[in-house]
Formats: C-alpha cells, sequence, structure tokens
C-alpha cells in the first residue's frame, strides 16, 4: 500500500481460459480478482492468426458485478462527474511465458486504446482502467505483430485481473492524450502508475487568475526516472526531468497560456509498480521583478536590461535565459545557494557563447562581467540541482 491506495489484491489460482475466445462477440468474461491460465497457437491455422479476447465487469458501488455486457457499437463513454458513485478500475498484468506477448486494450470498432508487450518470461501491465457497464471493457491477447516466426507452434501465458472501485484521486485510463486527459483542479493531487516506457498519463488543468502560476510536486520513485511537460496547446512550454528515484519539484509554471493547459508524465529509464503521487497548487501573482516562464531557450528568452535584478527558480534540467532588446552589453552574478553549483554563460545577438563562469563549487556565487556584444544570458546548474522552496536572485550589469 502506498499513500493509502492499495494495489491488486491477492488473486485465486489460476484457472484454464475457455474457447472458442476468438473475436469480441465470443469474449470470456472475466469475473473479479481473477486469473486465468492460457494457450495461445502462434501458427497461423485455416482461419488466421489465433487471438484470444476477455472482457472485464465492472463492480458496482455494491461491491457486486454490473450486469450484461451490452456489445453494441456507439456506446458513449461516460465522465467522472462530482456526486456520482466512483467508477470501477481494473488492474491487468499478462506473465508470458517463452514467447514475447502482445496485451491490447479495444474499443468495440476494435480500434487498439493501448497496447504492453510482455517479452518472454516477462510481463506487460495495464493499470487504473476505467470500466464502464455501458461500455464494455475488451482486452485482447496475441502474437505482437513484426516478430520473427517462433520457435515453437504455442506460448502459454497467465492473464491475471483485479477491480475494485476507484478513488477520487485516482487516474483513469486511457488518458495517454489531450482528448482522453484526466482533469484537476488548481489544488489537488493524482495517483497512478506508469506502465512501461509507451504509457502517458495526461492531465488538464484550469487557467489561473491573470499573473496566478502553478507549482507542481512529483514524489520519487525507485527505479523510475520520470519526465514531466507542461504543454499549452500542442506546444511544449516547460520540461522537467530527472534520474531514478528523484523528484520533481517544479515552481513558476505559467497559468495560462493561448490554448488548454496540460501536464503529461511518462517514464524515461526504468519502471516501477509502486504508484506516483503527483500534487499540483496554485501560487497568486507577487508585486516583484521574477522570471517568467518557459524561458528555457533564446528564442523565449525574458526581457531585461543592465542594471535589473530579479528572483526566479530553477527545477532539474531547467534553464533560464534573459536577453536585451537594446543595444546594451549584458553580464551577470547569481547569489550563491546552498547545494547549488551555478553556471552562467553569455551569448551575442547570434547565439554565439561568448563567456563562462562555473567554478564548479556547490554553494557558491557566479559572474561574469558585461563586455561588448553580450547580449543574452543563460542560467542552469548541475542536473539534479535546483532551487523550490527559495528562489534565486540574479543582478545584470552592463559596460561603463
Amino acid at each position: 500500500m502506498v499513500e493509502g491506495h492499495a494495489l491488486e489484491p491477492e488473486l485465486a489460482p489460476a484457472s484454464p481460459e475457455r474457447e472458442p475466445n476468438d473475436s469480441a462477440q465470443a469474449a470470456q468474461a472475466l469475473e473479479p480478482d481473477a486469473r486465468i491460465g492460457a494457450v495461445i497457437a502462434l501458427v497461423p491455422a485455416a482461419g488466421g492468426a489465433d487471438v484470444d479476447w476477455y472482457v472485464v465487469a465492472a463492480r458496482s458501488a455494491a461491491g457486486d458485478v454490473a450486469g450484461a455486457i451490452d456489445l453494441a457499437v456507439g456506446a458513449a463513454q461516460p465522465t467522472l462527474d462530482a456526486g456520482l458513485a466512483p467508477p470501477s478500475v481494473a488492474f491487468v498484468t499478462l506473465r508470458a511465458g517463452a514467447e514475447p506477448l502482445a496485451l491490447e486494450l479495444v474499443d468495440i470498432r476494435g480500434r487498439i486504446l493501448k497496447a504492453r508487450v510482455a517479452p518472454a518470461h516477462g510481463r506487460a501491465q495495464l493499470s487504473y482502467l476505467r470500466l464502464d457497464p455501458a461500455a464494455p471493457t475488451l482486452l485482447r491477447v496475441r502474437r505482437p505483430a513484426g516478430l520473427k516466426a517462433p520457435a515453437v507452434g504455442a506460448a502459454d501465458y497467465t492473464l491475471e485481473q483485479s477491480t475494485r472501485l476507484a478513488m477520487l484521486d485516482e487516474e483513469l485510463e486511457p488518458n495517454d492524450d489531450a482528448r482522453h486527459a484526466g482533469a484537476l483542479s488548481a489544488a489537488s493531487s493524482l495517483t497512478g502508475r506508469l506502465d512501461g516506457h509507451a504509457d502517458r498519463d495526461v492531465i488538464a488543468l484550469p487557467a489561473l487568475p491573470e499573473g496566478a502560476t502553478y507549482r507542481v510536486e512529483l514524489a520519487g520513485l525507485p527505479e523510475l526516472a520520470p519526465e514531466l511537460r507542461l504543454r499549452d496547446g500542442e506546444s511544449v512550454i516547460a520540461t522537467a526531468r530527472t534520474g531514478r528515484g528523484g523528484e520533481l519539484r517544479l515552481r513558476n509554471l505559467p497559468g495560462r497560456g493561448t490554448g488548454a493547459l496540460f501536464l503529461e508524465l511518462r517514464g524515461i529509464d526504468g519502471e516501477s509498480e509502486l504508484p506516483y503521487t503527483l500534487r499540483v497548487s496554485s501560487e497568486s501573482a507577487i508585486d516583484a521583478p521574477v522570471e517568467h516562464e518557459p524561458n528555457d531557450d533564446r528564442a523565449r528568452a525574458n526581457l531585461v536590461r543592465p542594471g535589473d535584478v530579479l528572483s526566479g527558480y530553477l527545477w532539474p534540467g531547467d534553464v533560464d535565459w534573459f536577453c536585451t532588446s537594446t543595444e546594451a552589453d549584458l553580464g551577470a552574478h547569481i547569489d550563491g545557494t546552498p547545494e547549488v553549483d551555478w553556471k552562467l554563460e553569455t551569448f551575442d545577438v547570434a547565439g554565439k557563447s561568448r563567456k563562462k563562469a562555473d567554478e564548479g563549487r556547490r554553494g557558491a556565487a557566479e559572474q561574469i562581467a558585461a563586455e561588448a556584444g553580450a547580449r543574452c544570458v543563460r542560467v542552469s546548474a548541475r542536473p539534479r540541482d535546483g532551487v523550490y522552496d527559495a528562489p534565486y536572485r540574479l543582478s545584470f550589469s552592463g559596460l561603463p
């Protein structure tokens, strides 16, 4: 159990699959907390390649299995509204034998909504699948496309499935794109799980009042290196990533854009079976000079002048750019910050590097004197360094 959220319960001993189950209409119904032992033919027969279909039943609020599954094409996927009974969620694990197998979530039109491949003697997972009695949750197991001819004629596997009622702060899959994004308020948390490198969890954020900003915290998970992106419509306006087990803490993220705001979470290295916890909150506009995100490249640099002094936040992997819009020449000084190894660099109007300041000591200030032709300053730090609880202080100088 993590943060009060239980994962799958202990499952019963494996039961054999029931053939025929090679079409959506003949899909084998999975009882809650089921464990199925199955075999799939790898050599195509006269009727084509073998596939195994399953349908997952939803639980009612009373804990009973919901009624009959309707396979009618066009059933709508309802949204989760406040005050309604919570939906059921399913956790599905495919454990492959000697041959790799694909686990797919498929809609009633045959479109693949999510797909994971279990390597030989490995597993594939689909977590937090939303179950809706009005629209069947269909699973398909088959041989992955594009593989060489198998050495054996059949492959064994185990399919494990458990269901329970969802909690209000949990993700509901599928949510891999903006069209299926879950929604968060400006002060809430979300629990979910990243099922392999192909998984994306996309969360829609409401627009904040003018000048207000978002702060985001993602707790570290053993053996998983995460990446967070903030999108303004289709454009990525902020990116943060860290190593395995590292936490992400972002601050001063813009609270509104030209389009809808989305957070996109994915794993970039490793995997973890533990759920993540993502916390989002908002901060009111402050009446003080502060950097404005996004400013992580020269094209989106904040405009400054010699004599300006401002504050800012830097998360692991972030950089902040500042440029002058006049003919003035820039230098910069950044105050020392405990446990942060600062780096300063100046650039000319064409983006060519001029000078660097990096003494290689944590906690020390860095400074670059102004020189002719220096029009931009870039602030960065060591990959895992950042300032979150208290901002950095950056001052700009010019030639006499």
